[in-house]
């Protein structure tokens, strides 16, 4: 499926970086993508419109300009000043972008003015920092009149945070996109940055967990609701409920970004299927290290 992927990858990668402490660039986005100029055009179009018909007015005023009441002097030059600040208020947050380097040692985050050439914010975090990475998305929607029944989709919002042994936020990254059957031509470029984040995190974490299961030790997850996830060598328990590994049945719900365990031994009815009973449902992006929870299963398990 196509994808707009290549309208945020950074092909070129400044060779000052290579050397840095995040080490070897992996993947690296910009949110260029999504700076429409539209609006900016837009607005200059309306300011030379109406600067065009103030003009006119003036000039074809009889009693002349000078003899016009004060306010209709000076209305048209209030406008016209609100005009161009609004301009270079547009001009402003065109310039004002996000990119992001994600590396073998650690995640660069540069707050940059595409116009001026500045970066006025920078983060570094070496991977060594990072204990937990939280993936969250929030998908809103919107009542056009009052009736909840009758709620349409309006945008979906992806926060991603990377945080140190004490929870503290060492960096966090919000956007939005309009996407609400999930397909991925659709995506924003805070989709692209957290899941290439993801991929390094699971690929640098992965190995490191494989083989505390193998040793006999667990590996566990804390969930929203006061429950932790322990995945041991012979299966995984949540509460008081075992899943022996070779009975764990496991569904990957993108819409929402769920994990549904459940017990493939126990039978379910059609009404059971349908209400998805039986099952327990993991909202993995609002869980520290969520985004670890499907891969681990998967490679642990051979699922």
């Amino acid at each position: 499926m196509r994808s707009y992927r290549h309208k945020y990858l950074i092909q070129r990668i400044p060779p000052e970086l290579q050397s840095s402490p995040v080490g070897n660039i992996i993947e690296a986005y910009d949110n260029k993508g999504d700076k429409s100029r539209g609006c900016m055009i837009s607005w200059l179009i309306f300011g030379a419109i109406f600067f065009g018909f103030t003009t006119y007015g003036v000039f074809s005023t009889p009693s002349g300009f000078s003899r016009l009441p004060l306010i209709e002097q000076v209305f048209p030059l209030i406008v016209l000043l609100a005009i161009v600040v609004g301009f270079f208020v547009l001009l402003h947050r065109y310039s004002a972008r996000q990119r992001i380097y994600i590396g073998q040692h650690g995640v660069k985050w540069e707050k940059y003015n595409s116009a001026l050439g500045t970066v006025s914010q920078t983060s570094v975090i070496p991977w060594q920092q990072v204990r937990a990475v939280y993936s969250s998305k929030h998908r809103s929607y919107h009542s056009t009149n009052n009736d909840s029944t009758d709620e349409k989709y309006h945008e979906t919002i992806r926060t991603l945070k990377l945080c140190d042994a004490n929870d503290r936020t060492l960096l966090k990254i919000k956007g939005s996109y309009k996407n609400e059957r999930e397909v991925e031509e659709m995506f924003s470029w805070i989709w692209f940055a957290t899941k290439a984040v993801e991929r390094q995190w699971i690929a640098l974490c992965m190995p490191g967990m494989i083989g505390q299961i193998q040793r006999g030790a667990q590996i566990s997850f804390f969930i929203k609701s006061n429950k932790t996830l322990f995945v041991r060598q012979d299966g995984i328990v949540i509460g008081e409920k075992f899943i022996a590994r070779e009975n764990l049945h496991v569904e990957w719900l993108s819409k929402d970004e769920t994990l549904a365990l459940r017990d493939a031994t126990e039978k379910r009815n059609v009404v059971q299927r349908v209400f998805n009973m039986k099952e327990i449902h993991l909202p993995v992006g609002e869980m520290p290290n969520g985004c670890l929870v499907f891969p681990l299963l998967k490679e642990a398990f051979k699922i």
